[in-house]
């Protein structure tokens, strides 16, 4: 009598085990198909973003910098752009950073359209870094106000 109490004991023991594992296992692959929703989306969202790296270089005796701008979407959509610009037009970036001897940065190019939000480097009058486009949905508005069809992120760019 006790060895078949111990074969029914094992017996629900390894049937509690095995669903155990059941639900573990559902468990395992539900988080996984989330974890693959949540990527899907965020590589949706990120496609519209526009990104790219800048270059400022200083040009001494003026109020202008060399402005460089690049951006791509793989391989075979890259742009760059470079112009002068007046040092006002650089919001929230210190001059006297610009000239230092190294430091991080943060500022904005802003425009009717959208806004450069920069991030990166300066040393003796030269930068380097990375932006992202933030467009400007007043400007949208007011274009659909005009009879202008709403224009893509890089239109705006």
């Amino acid at each position: 009598m006790n060895t078949e109490n111990n074969h029914r004991a094992r017996a629900g023991s390894m049937r509690r085990s095995a669903a155990a594992r059941r639900n573990a296992l559902r468990a395992t692959l539900t988080a996984l198909v989330l974890l693959l929703c949540y990527t899907q989306i965020r590589s949706t969202a990120a496609q519209g973003a526009i990104t790219g790296e800048w270059i400022i270089e200083s040009k001494p005796g003026t109020d202008q910098v060399y402005l460089t701008v690049q951006h791509g979407n793989g391989r075979h959509n890259h742009s760059m752009s470079s112009t002068d610009i007046k040092q006002e037009n650089l919001k929230g970036l210190n001059p006297a950073l610009m000239q230092g001897n190294g430091s991080p940065v943060q500022f904005q190019i802003v425009r009717e359209a959208g806004t450069l939000n920069c991030e990166g480097w300066f040393k003796q009058g030269k930068g380097s870094g990375h932006f992202t486009f933030a467009s400007n949905a007043a400007f949208v508005s007011e274009l659909r106000k005009r009879n202008y069809g709403a224009p893509t992120e890089a239109q705006l760019f």
